[in-house]
């Protein structure tokens, strides 16, 4: 099977879906990012409810995983989002929620915690899935993006970029003429002060 064969699917009625990327670079960029964060949210008919896009500054690989998710469900919470599927194509960051979830310890206790806490929540139905990076391409491409345009985290709800063009792709409408990650000019579009964008607090928590 042809891999571009592999895309992003609806989810089901009255379901919304959460796609997640955590993009990290072990070198540093001119605008000193080394890592960014991608979610998109869209609901059953594949219309884009939010997207997140930026950088946190100064972490790990790891804890940039794991600050991806978080910011990821706290949306779930903030919008009350009671029905989700979320996908990433990150299995390091399923592998960690696993490990704590199985009572491990470690660094990320804190953080990981957090996650745990709206996983458990039984206000909520969710299902969690791995799955191939061609249908998590939009989450890649804002967490790319994010890392080498941002200066901090921003919720989105209007396209800029390419996004529209992967929306269109991920949706059947059109091919993705050339794939994101070989067009690097496109990565630099700068955010403009519509009030499409809201500024997030790195430190936010989730709290019942």
């Amino acid at each position: 099977m042809d891999p571009m064969d592999i895309v992003w699917e609806l989810p089901p009625q009255n379901f919304v879906k959460i796609n997640v990327h955590a993009a990290y670079r072990a070198d540093t960029l001119p605008n000193g990012n080394n890592s960014g964060i991608g979610v998109v949210i869209r609901n059953h008919e594949g219309n884009i409810i939010r997207m997140i896009t930026g950088t946190i500054k100064g972490l790990t690989r790891e804890n940039n995983q794991l600050w991806a998710m978080l910011k990821a469900l706290q949306r779930v919470c903030i919008e009350n989002l009671t029905h989700y599927i979320l996908e990433t194509d990150d299995r390091n960051m399923i592998n960690i929620i696993d490990h704590y979830m199985e009572g491990g310890v470690g660094d990320q206790f804190e953080l990981a915690h957090q996650i745990i806490h709206i996983i458990k929540d039984q206000r909520f139905v969710s299902d969690f899935e791995l799955v191939d990076s061609n249908r998590n391409i939009l989450a890649t491409y804002l967490a790319r993006n994010g890392g080498e345009t941002r200066d901090r985290l921003y919720v989105v709800t209007e396209p800029f970029g390419r996004v529209q063009e992967i929306q269109n792709f991920d949706l059947g409408l059109a091919p993705l003429e050339q794939p994101f990650w070989e067009d690097e000019d496109d990565y630099h579009e700068e955010l403009d002060d519509a009030d499409d964008y809201e500024e997030l607090d790195d430190a936010r928590s989730y709290d019942e």
